[in-house]
């Protein structure tokens, strides 16, 4: 039981960063795409592209958590997206001669070395989570819908 509310935190945890990130990032498009484009070296078009892209995997990511059989995907997803957003900041820190912030909100205000670590405590919450998530769906290897 206690495992199960664990997991629950860090579903929550997920579903609220990654509505916040998107929908923050969806407010303010046009000057997300052309942070991308100043950071990545990009065209307009690319950038946008890109930021597009980024707010759609937040938002989906977010709301695929609501349903149980998606919530394992939602968590590898969460994985990969943290790990890429946690290996560009390292890069940045590490090479770029400007370090432009393209966050929104609450993170905006995070200094880039704080927000490498805000990024691997939630890359350990995302392992941890598919770890609980895959033990809460398998009971001593039976697969749930046996058991139902």
């Amino acid at each position: 039981m206690k495992k199960k509310i664990i997991l629950e935190i860090i579903v929550g945890a997920f579903v609220l960063l990654f509505m916040y990130a998107g929908l923050s990032k969806l407010f303010i498009l046009e000057g997300f795409g052309r942070r991308i484009e100043a950071t990545l070296h990009t065209t307009h078009f690319i950038g946008k592209s890109l930021g597009v892209l980024l707010i759609v995997a937040e938002i989906v990511t977010a709301l695929a958590f609501f349903k149980n059989s998606l919530r394992l995907l939602a968590l590898w997803s969460s994985l990969i997206l943290m790990t890429i957003f946690t290996v560009y900041i390292a890069s940045i820190l590490s090479f770029a001669e400007h370090v432009p912030c393209s966050c929104g909100g609450i993170l905006q205000n995070m200094s880039w070395t704080t927000h490498l670590i805000f990024n691997i405590v939630f890359i350990a919450l995302a392992l941890t989570g598919i770890v609980l998530e895959k033990r809460n769906s398998t009971n001593f290897g039976e697969p749930l819908q046996q058991r139902i």
